[in-house]
């Protein structure tokens, strides 16, 4: 901990040894602050107290306490040599040291520190007020006391000069409404950053009215302007529900920069959804038509297809929303491929399915 051999000094002709610390960042304290002096004339002169003293505030307790229990120097030197100065584990960074009164710093936060917050919420997806949370606040001020905590104001705009992107953005958008009946659209931004794909949540907000496609549009054409990057439109993408369709549109002429449906990406995945349904529809249960007689193995599916329609329905019902663009998200847009089929081809597709049918209503 000291270098090996102490110097010899006199103060006040008194003869003592001068033991200079070993550590690079030295904190003792005074005009002399790296030496401890051993006076030769007194009782304690051969005592190591006050050495061991020292390299506790410089090297850390658990340090000290580890060469103290090594076998020899040299082994001592090597646990020196290993070490960072202080130790650092949780337990020791916190651990009380002197009985003097406990302070806490109240230094605030570097630009450093301001930008991390901005980085959270950006990619966390959290909305911007959530630095008004009584939970973040407490989090951010707890042995910082003055610290400011950024505005929800100061974080969008942190957050804007995250999108001063050179390129064209990507951007993503779905809508839903509430179990309380209210109208929420969110915005998502996509782009590449040295290579890696990075996606943030743009915003999130409550439509006023219904999301109708005028709505969205002007919802979505606000959130532009508000960043400032209306003109980095490269693509949105949606569903195929016709609120969206109406959407694109509009924003054509909101949006100067937006061409329209020429850079629209439709919804790969609702895409896959929509023709999943399309080919399980040669699966619903037939309905007889005015006058027209079913044989006994269609009338047997009907009867046990009963009570499952009728739940299917009251389901149907619960999931409804009031928005109008959620109604037209089915398969009745979609072209249905046995209308081209001949008489005699519909009634062989129709007695080739029935077996499935019957077991999928069973099941």
């Amino acid at each position: 901990f000291f270098k090996p051999i102490p110097a010899i000094e006199h103060i006040d002709n008194r003869r003592v040894h001068a033991f200079e610390c070993g550590a690079k960042h030295c904190n003792g304290k005074g005009k002399n602050g790296r030496n401890v002096y051993r006076y030769l004339d007194s009782s304690d002169a051969t005592s190591t107290s006050n050495l061991k003293r020292h390299a506790k505030i410089c090297w850390g307790e658990e340090t000290v306490k580890a060469a103290g229990n090594a076998k020899d120097a040299r082994a001592a030197r090597v646990i020196l040599a290993k070490t960072n100065l202080k130790d650092g584990t949780i337990t020791a960074a916190f651990e009380r040291s002197g009985k003097g009164k406990v302070t806490y710093s109240h230094r605030q936060h570097t630009k450093t520190e301001s930008r991390c917050i901005v980085r959270w919420v950006s990619e966390s997806m959290r909305p911007f007020q959530i630095v008004n949370d009584r939970g973040f606040q407490s989090l951010m001020k707890t042995g910082r006391p003055d610290y400011h905590i950024p505005s929800p104001e100061t974080i969008s705009r942190d957050v804007k000069q995250v999108f001063e992107h050179d390129g064209a953005l990507n951007f993503a958008t779905d809508a839903w409404t509430s179990p309380n009946h209210r109208a929420y659209i969110a915005i998502t931004i996509h782009f590449e950053k040295d290579g890696v794909p990075v996606a943030m949540l743009l915003d999130i907000l409550e439509v006023a009215q219904s999301h109708s496609g005028l709505n969205l549009a002007a919802a979505f054409a606000n959130v532009l302007e508000d960043f400032g990057i209306s003109d980095k439109i490269l693509s949105i993408t949606c569903d195929n529900a016709s609120n969206n369709d109406t959407m694109i549109e509009e924003l054509e002429d909101l949006v100067a920069a937006f061409p329209g449906e020429t850079n629209r990406t439709r919804c790969f995945a609702h895409i896959i959804n929509l023709v999943a349904k399309s080919v399980l529809q040669q699966f619903d249960i037939p309905k007889a038509k005015d006058g027209e007689d079913l044989n006994e193995p269609m009338r047997e599916l009907v009867r046990l297809a009963e009570n499952l329609e009728f739940e299917e329905e009251s389901l149907q019902g619960d999931r409804e929303s009031d928005d109008e663009g959620d109604k037209d998200d089915n398969v009745n847009s979609l072209e249905d491929e046995r209308e081209e089929l001949s008489e005699a081809e519909r009634r062989a597709l129709k007695a080739d399915v029935q077996p499935v049918c019957q077991m999928l209503v069973k099941v």
